[in-house]
């Protein structure tokens, strides 16, 4: 025999060498490496993105925040505007209240002034007719005795005196 012998370990090495050199013939190390690379800048992209989607949600969160806190200042002018308009309705209507029953009362007071004038007037066109009714009685009682008579001619000629 000879002095070398091929055992297993001889040809899996010169397996492998030669897959080695098929290898780099094919130049898969280069493929590999642009696998890699074309990888790498995926994912550098991908990060590059999403560091841009992330500063425009800060943006957009900066944004409405602002938003936010011009509708809470808006709400708040909103507030004290209807607050004060509540006060003003609330100090017109009690006027309008005050002036409606200071309205009223002077009506009733206008009422019952008339009411007492009439009620006045009606006592004294009554009295007058009483004090009539007793003088026009009297007078009939004193006409008709002989005293009476001399009465009305004195007054008789106490008015054609003033009359001329």
């Amino acid at each position: 025999m000879s002095q070398f012998s091929f055992d297993a370990s001889f040809w899996v090495a010169v397996a492998f060498f030669l897959f080695v050199g098929v290898l780099i013939k094919v130049k898969a190390p280069a493929l590999m490496a642009r696998g890699l690379d074309a990888h790498a800048q995926k994912v550098r992209d991908e990060l590059a993105t999403a560091a841009n989607l992330r500063l425009e949600a800060e943006a957009l969160a900066a944004q409405y925040a602002g938003k936010l806190a011009e509708a809470e200042k808006d709400v708040a002018e909103l507030r004290a505007r209807t607050q004060r308009e509540i006060m003003a309705m609330k100090a017109e209507a009690e006027t309008n209240l005050l002036d409606y029953i200071d309205r009223r009362t002077h009506a009733a007071e206008s009422r019952i002034a008339q009411a007492e004038q009439a009620a006045l007037q009606d006592l004294r066109t009554r009295t007058s007719e009483l004090a009539i009714a007793a003088a026009e009685s009297l007078l009939k009682n004193q006409a008709t005795s002989p005293k009476g008579a001399d009465i009305m001619n004195a007054s008789i000629k106490a008015v054609q005196t003033k009359l001329h």
